[in-house]
């Protein structure tokens, strides 16, 4: 008798998707809240390497996105840092960038780019809310402490 049920929270549990330009929400700043991450580790077993995935929420999470314009340029002042524990007995990676650089937002694939050279990093907005940003990106890590390069995707959550 499923005929006049409905979901009654088709978003999750996340507030409803923001209407109208994109741009001045994010202008406003975010704060990182959380990071979850999801990396395919390079494996030796035996003559073979195999990729194993870990999947995780980071901890000692701390970050901020503070956009603004000087000059006719976009620009915008971040900080990510966290640490995730990739595998037992391992020392656990510690992800820490702070930069200030240009961005542009390409509305047609809900992405934002930061720019500042040599580095570029891409996040694909998931969820846009007037009160919570998902946004995720995907790298690909060289860890010369491990002797390993692994991609790693993290998913942002962010709030005002």
């Amino acid at each position: 008798m499923a005929l006049g049920c409905k979901d009654p929270d088709p978003n999750g549990g996340l507030p409803p998707e923001a209407t109208g330009p994109f741009l001045p929400r994010l202008k406003s700043g975010w704060t990182l809240d959380s990071v979850t991450y999801t990396a395919d580790l390079p494996m030796n077993i035996g003559d073979t390497t195999v990729p194993v995935r870990v999947h995780n929420k980071a901890r000692d999470v701390s970050g901020r996105f503070d956009f603004f314009t000087r000059n006719d340029s976009d620009l915008v002042d971040y900080q990510i840092q966290f640490t995730a524990d990739l595998l037992p007995s391992v020392a656990p990676y510690t992800y820490s960038k702070s930069r200030v650089g240009t961005y542009w937002y390409k509305a047609a694939d809900r992405e934002i780019w930061f720019y500042d050279y040599p580095d570029t990093l891409v996040f694909k907005v998931d969820w846009d809310a007037e009160t919570l940003q998902l946004w995720h990106s995907e790298l690909q890590v060289v860890e010369p402490g491990l002797g390993i390069t692994f991609p790693l995707r993290l998913d942002f959550r962010l709030v005002p």
